[in-house]
């Protein structure tokens, strides 16, 4: 209930309209907030008539966000939301999951491949390689950090 996971695209129910995966969705959450769901929907620009496969990548990533965000979590998950985006959506995306970090005080874990992204965004920041943590750190010390600079910005 607490936790709200959204992956980079939709790739589930392709023929249904958001309007039926989101009554299926809801169905899992006791605390489901329609008043919150139709929100984020009118924010995202998002038609609750359509379905999965007439939406534009970067439109699939914000109703997961939708989705995640409509049960009261207060740990969202974005799980490589930037792959396969314009860097225009991504950014957009990325400003998104900042302010609900500050201003509705939603904790963000963010997994990125592209380490340049995720610290721009970050206080703090894990290195993983393997499986294992082999840094963690603030974000600030991490694009310090000569091992970051050589092995993940290419600098």
């Amino acid at each position: 209930q607490l936790t709200g996971y959204a992956p980079g695209g939709i790739n589930y129910y392709p023929m249904k309209t958001l309007k039926k995966i989101t009554k299926i969705t809801k169905s899992f959450y006791p605390e489901w907030n329609d008043e919150l769901y139709r929100k984020y929907m009118t924010a995202f620009k998002l038609d609750e008539n359509k379905k999965p496969k007439e939406l534009s990548e970067g439109m699939k990533v914000k109703y997961n966000l939708v989705l995640a965000l409509s049960h009261g979590a207060k740990l969202l998950i974005l799980d490589e939301p930037s792959l396969g985006l314009a860097p225009n959506i991504v950014d957009d995306i990325l400003e998104i999951a900042v302010h609900l970090a500050r201003e509705k005080n939603i904790g963000i874990l963010l997994v990125e491949q592209d380490i340049t992204k995720a610290l721009a965004v970050s206080d703090y920041g894990y290195v993983i390689e393997n499986g294992h943590v082999v840094l963690e750190q603030t974000a600030e010390e991490l694009e310090k950090n000569e091992h970051v600079k050589k092995a993940y910005l290419g600098i």
